[in-house]
């Protein structure tokens, strides 16, 4: 077991490697290690599954830095917060990654909690972005009646992010030491007892090698 860690993470010192740092050294390797299997067909999976390599992952995720970098407004404000909701897809990793390397916070609010719940989560972080895709345009609207300040952001089809034309290389720069306690996703309890209790996490509690 340990001799497999090894050959897995030869690079990096066990429990304190950067997500987005992990999966851009496993890009850059020549080995071509899947990262996850998705099916070639959604509606008829007899037709099996393809893999994605983590070279992939990272160039979907560089093709999302560059859609935040231009459709997210300017803000001086550091760890700058936006929520994001859409269908269960790969939009979801690639996103949350691409806020590790723009050094954003992404808030996931659950579709299942109650409008004024998700506007209380808003407001506890002071998150004025609220991204989410077309087909979640309705329950998000909902949402943002009781939070005018918020603005609604459309995200792409996931088709734009996941495509194999070269991105714009993006590089996140900062070593462990230096981002292991910076904080980037808000999750939140199911809230079936009451208001959802939130849970955020930093760029050092979600690790590629533990």
């Amino acid at each position: 077991m340990e001799e497999s860690k090894a050959s897995i993470f030869p690079a990096a010192e066990m429990g304190k490697e950067i997500t987005v740092t992990a999966v851009e050294r496993r890009a850059n390797d020549d080995s071509g290690n899947a990262w996850t299997s998705v099916p070639v067909n959604d509606q008829d999976l007899s037709q099996g599954y393809k893999d994605i390599s983590f070279r992939q992952l990272n160039n979907y995720i560089n093709h999302a830095v560059h859609w935040l970098s231009e459709n997210l407004p300017q803000s001086s404000e550091p760890f700058q917060c936006f929520a994001y909701a859409g269908p269960k897809d790969l939009r979801y990793p690639i996103l949350t990654l691409a806020a590790a390397k723009l050094q954003k916070v992404i808030v996931l609010p659950s579709p299942l909690i109650t409008p004024d719940a998700q506007v209380r989560i808003l407001n506890a972080k002071n998150c004025g972005l609220y991204l989410r895709t077309a087909a979640m345009a309705e329950p998000v609207a909902a949402v943002l009646k009781e939070a005018p300040h918020v603005q609604a952001i459309t995200v792409p089809d996931l088709g734009v992010f996941v495509k194999e034309d070269p991105a714009p290389r993006y590089t996140y720069s900062k070593s462990w030491e230096e981002a292991k306690d910076d904080p980037w996703v808000v999750f939140h309890t199911s809230g079936t007892t009451g208001l959802s209790p939130m849970q955020p996490s930093f760029v050092s509690k979600t690790l590629t090698n533990r």
